[in-house]
């Protein structure tokens, strides 16, 4: 006979000892259900794996949405809209007169087009700054002789889905002006 081996099954959540079932696996049926069980070292592996799946997926989605500080695009419109709408109904006393009225929102896309914009022309002269000052040109480390270059993370530009920060302000403002004329003034 074969060596025992340690195995879990999900379903009752026991550990048991067991020989594998013979089909080439490290399984065996569970005592209790009957359940085909794998060893206790699988199941620690999938759950390490399972983990580094979920760190690598979130690592490869964040820059295509947003590099620097890209993620101010939403958070500008989200802003603006907020804050219009509680104006525009605490001004009028009427509570659907954000809903009811075109121009708030195209209001609110301008203002947040105008932040886009504003700041997104001063981070970038910001770090053409840094790049100036700090020439982000490659020099050899007295110390090591190792090759690097400085200031790597001046150079990433600030972008919400592929376009830079700067080039949301036109674009919100087109979508200020389809909202005013599609929804009617």
């Amino acid at each position: 006979m074969g060596s025992e081996l340690q195995f879990y099954c999900e379903d009752c959540e026991l550990n048991f000892e067991s020989e594998p079932d013979g089909t080439g696996y490290e399984q065996a049926p569970c005592p209790s259900c009957g359940d085909v069980c794998m060893t206790v070292a699988f199941h620690e592996e999938e759950r390490h794996r399972s983990r580094a799946d979920r760190a690598a997926f979130v690592g490869a989605v964040s820059p295509i949405v947003f590099t620097g500080y890209g993620f101010l695009v939403p958070l500008f419109c989200l802003a603006c809209v907020v804050v219009t709408e509680i104006t525009a109904e605490g001004i009028t006393k009427d509570d659907e007169y954000y809903q009811m009225h075109a121009w708030p929102l195209a209001f609110a896309m301008a203002c947040a087009g105008t932040l886009c914009l504003v700041t997104g022309k001063r981070l970038a002269e910001r770090f053409e700054q840094a790049d100036d000052q700090t020439g982000n040109e490659e020099t050899e480390d007295d110390e090591t002789g190792d090759d690097e270059t400085r200031d790597e993370e001046a150079s990433v530009p600030d972008t919400f889905f592929s376009v830079e920060m700067p080039y949301w302000g036109p674009i919100l403002f087109v979508v200020a002006l389809v909202s005013l004329f599609s929804r009617g003034l």
